[in-house]
């Protein structure tokens, strides 16, 4: 705990800097705020970033006391635990400070994180600005103990853990890393994404999310920073060249003031050609300010992710476990339906893995949305270290198990074996609906043979005998990834040398054998369609197939409401002008096929 080096020295502050890409926003946050409070004669706040090991090694200094900072996210904890572990091997006397979302808060968990990474010397849990420049402070004092709000740390074997912090009432008291200078240095052509905050807080409390602190008293509570400050923000990114901004807001669209940060946007795009895109969480259940949002930045043509709906589950049961029963279904289709209506992209997030869900409630799930003529993204649930879902009470009445990444291997209502189960249904779902793969054939039946699509591939997934009657699906299902899509059918060199017409045939086998089922000129006109529209190298397009029954037609009229069976329209022909992008196109507006 105590430093190795004489009080005299000064401190020398250097932040781990995982993202180079990246303006890093919470590292400059801390920086401001200390640049505000501490003593230059006492302390070098630099700004010195690090990040590699070269970086930080040309940045040490013997003359000074060495301070690391580290800000933990599941996307760069293990990178700040290695450049802790260099850190130590250069300059044994160094000492580092970690704070961020993935470094533990609850008792039992940060006194494990300690313990097993005796590279990290401070655990620091809360926002981090006030408690950083009070840490400085108290080692700057050479105090021989901490009693800081939010800090824990090992005193030899014995291990030291002080109160939670409340939030700062007024955020706008911690002033802007790009207003101050903190970035000026950064070479724009490497750091060409930045990230802006308008507030701080979350108002719901979903026990996956760890946006509000487990330690806060005041959950739910949004602080806002003044318009001013943010625009200023926007265009000095934007005189940057930045070309890609995040929108650090929890729900991004909440307020009715957010229809301005996105003015902001586009009036620095107008005048300085910047950004080209915005990455956004948006708000769920307030459709009037997502909608008026992204016709602001469509107006300009910023590129965002508007209409990314994070659903995470339809299930009445597993929504009130998780505590995003304050957020309806309803409000989500009420969201859906109005981007709809106004040409806005649109793509649903579902978790895999939720406390409280079962196999049955993610078979429903899917198949709701296979119904419907939206993109799926599926997520493995991560059980993040602070979050409500993390509470040793919570996953124990919950039965969750998580593996070494953090991924949820298993839960009281799904086991490992249906969580394997379901991952490779995921995969299958994902080849079906997202990029229409065997999609013509999935829909006839379901429409007209009553096999609910999903139920069908679940049976495939199923069947013992599907690796010998239907060897080539079992490449879909191969691997899985945190996204649960397979590597295989996202490859474009894959997907353009894949066997599609051998791939249908067993299709057709296995449909025959498990249902008993003839596979007749219908059928065949359908994996004809099929075949057609999915990219292959060896065809020269644009291609034209005939097909005995109009594939087509029958399609577009179902879409319409018509109930009249395939087998009742006569001879069609199938136009296909060029596939590579079929699924989006094809699940949409069939904009390439002709009649």
């Amino acid at each position: 705990m105590t430093t190795s080096k004489s009080r005299t020295k000064r401190f020398k502050i250097i932040c781990s800097h995982p993202t180079p890409d990246n303006y890093p926003l919470s590292m400059g946050m801390l920086l401001a705020y200390a640049k505000s409070h501490l003593s230059e004669q006492v302390f070098n706040l630099g700004p010195f970033y690090a990040g590699d090991e070269d970086e930080l090694k040309a940045l040490l200094d013997n003359e000074s006391q060495n301070i690391l900072l580290c800000t933990n996210y599941v996307w760069c904890i293990d990178f700040n635990l290695e450049l802790c572990r260099q850190a130590k091997e250069l300059d044994p006397g160094i000492l580092t400070i970690h704070g961020g979302q993935s470094t533990p808060a609850y008792p039992e968990a940060a006194e494990t994180f300690l313990r097993l990474h005796p590279e990290v010397d401070f655990a620091v849990c809360g926002e981090g600005e006030i408690i950083l420049v009070e840490l400085l402070t108290a080692l700057a004092e050479e105090r021989t103990e901490i009693q800081i709000p939010g800090v824990s740390y090992l005193d030899g074997e014995v291990m030291v853990r002080n109160p939670g912090q409340l939030p700062h009432d007024d955020i706008n008291d911690f002033p802007s890393p790009y207003l101050t200078g903190l970035f000026d240095n950064i070479d724009p052509s490497v750091c060409t994404f930045a990230t802006v905050e308008s507030n701080r807080g979350c108002p719901y409390g979903c026990a996956y999310c760890s946006w509000n602190d487990p330690n806060e008293a005041s959950h739910h509570k949004l602080r806002l920073y003044d318009m001013d400050r943010v625009r200023q923000e926007i265009e000095w990114t934007a005189k940057r060249g930045v070309d890609k901004l995040f929108i650090a807001d929890s729900n991004f669209g909440i307020l009715e003031r957010d229809s301005e940060v996105a003015q902001a946007i586009a009036d620095t795009k107008r005048k300085y050609g910047h950004p080209s895109t915005v990455i956004i969480n948006y708000a769920k259940n307030t459709h009037q300010h997502v909608l008026k949002i992204l016709n602001i930045l469509e107006s300009v043509k910023v590129n965002s992710n508007g209409g990314a709906i994070g659903i995470q589950t339809r299930d009445p049961e597993t929504l009130k476990v998780i505590k995003r029963h304050n957020i309806s279904s309803e409000d989500f289709d009420r969201l859906k339906e109005a981007l709809i209506s106004q040409g806005h992209p649109l793509e649903i997030h579902l978790m895999l893995g939720l406390p409280g869900a079962t196999p049955t409630a993610f078979v429903n799930d899917l198949q709701h949305y296979f119904d419907e003529p939206i993109d799926v993204t599926m997520f493995h649930t991560v059980l993040l270290p602070n979050s409500p879902m993390a509470h040793p009470d919570f996953m124990q009445e919950h039965g969750i198990v998580a593996d070494e990444h953090g991924n949820i291997s298993a839960t009281r209502t799904m086991s490992r074996v249906d969580m394997e189960r379901m991952k490779k249904l995921g995969c299958i779902f994902d080849a079906a609906h997202n990029l229409g793969i065997l999609r013509w054939p999935l829909l006839w039946l379901q429409w007209e043979r009553g096999k609910d699509a999903v139920s069908l591939l679940l049976e495939i997934l199923d069947d013992p005998e599907t690796s010998r009657k239907f060897p080539r699906m079992g490449e879909a299902v191969f691997n899985t990834s945190s996204r649960l899509v397979h590597d295989h059918f996202r490859t474009k060199k894959e997907r353009m040398g894949f066997d599609w017409k051998t791939f249908h045939e067993e299709f057709a086998h296995w449909v025959n054998d498990h249902y008993a089922f003839e596979v007749d000129d219908v059928f065949v006109s359908l994996l004809d369609a099929q075949t057609a529209i999915m990219p292959n190298r060896n065809v020269d397009y644009p291609l034209q197939v005939n097909l005995a029954h109009d594939v087509v037609s029958w399609y577009t009229d179902r879409k319409a409401g018509s109930e009249k069976p395939l087998s009742h329209y006569g001879p069609g022909t199938l136009a296909v002008q060029e596939p590579c992008f079929f699924w989006k196109r094809f699940l949409r507006k069939n904009i390439y096929l002709e009649d």
